[in-house]
């Protein structure tokens, strides 16, 4: 505990007390009758105080377009999209499921289907 690390390696990784060192801390400051403070074993960036010098500073809105001052040489340039061929054959008429999406159900005529 006073080196911050586990076996498990997350309280390594994330500088966060997993469930075996807040369990290893309350053991531990049971048996030492003081009061568990977990805020001592975290890495300081979780602290509120952190956070909060973190956004200080004002943060601007981007400010509208007409606003914007545009070097003339940006402003010649031409912006075209892609070059594509049309493909042969029939067009695709859905999209195709990637491996995790599950594939839906037919859809079924009036009636249960039976019969």
């Amino acid at each position: 505990m006073a080196m911050n690390t586990c076996t498990c390696g997350q309280f390594d990784k994330d500088k966060y007390p997993c469930v075996h060192a807040v369990a290893a801390a309350t053991f531990m400051t049971e048996k030492a009758g003081k009061e568990l403070h977990l805020s001592e074993y975290c890495s300081k960036y979780y602290l509120v105080e952190q956070w909060a010098l973190a956004y200080h500073r004002t943060i601007y809105p981007v400010p509208h377009m007409s606003d914007w001052v545009i070097p003339e040489e940006i402003r010649a340039k031409k912006v075209l999209p892609p070059e594509f061929e049309v493909k042969k054959g029939k067009p695709q008429q859905t999209r195709k499921l990637s491996a995790v999406e599950a594939r839906g159900r037919g859809k079924r005529g009036r009636g249960s289907g039976r019969g």
